[in-house]
């Protein structure tokens, strides 16, 4: 199990949310077994859910390059909370 695994089980153990946290534990599996940038941004956003922005960024050790910047996905990369809530509706308001 790498680090990061054992910091993100860590983390999920204390992790109240029984719905959130099956989806990011299933989340790191997938990153566990594929390790590609799809799968981590996967993986972050399940943690953002489950323990919030600033520990999920912590546990997968991504560190933005200026302050109060975000990560949004592998697209687009770092970018103001308010740019990447743009991003996210843009890509899944027509989703039914």
């Amino acid at each position: 199990m790498s680090t990061i695994s054992q910091r993100v089980t860590a983390a999920l153990d204390q992790a109240e949310d029984a719905h959130s946290t099956t989806q990011a534990r299933s989340a790191l599996a997938e990153y566990e077994a594929h390790r590609t940038a799809y799968y981590k941004d996967n993986l972050l956003v399940a943690l953002s859910l489950t323990v919030g922005d600033d520990q999920a960024m912590d546990l997968l050790r991504m560190k933005p390059p200026q302050k109060g910047l975000v990560w949004c996905c592998s697209a687009i990369g770092w970018v103001t909370p308010q740019e990447r809530a743009d991003h996210r509706w843009d890509a899944y308001s027509d989703m039914d």
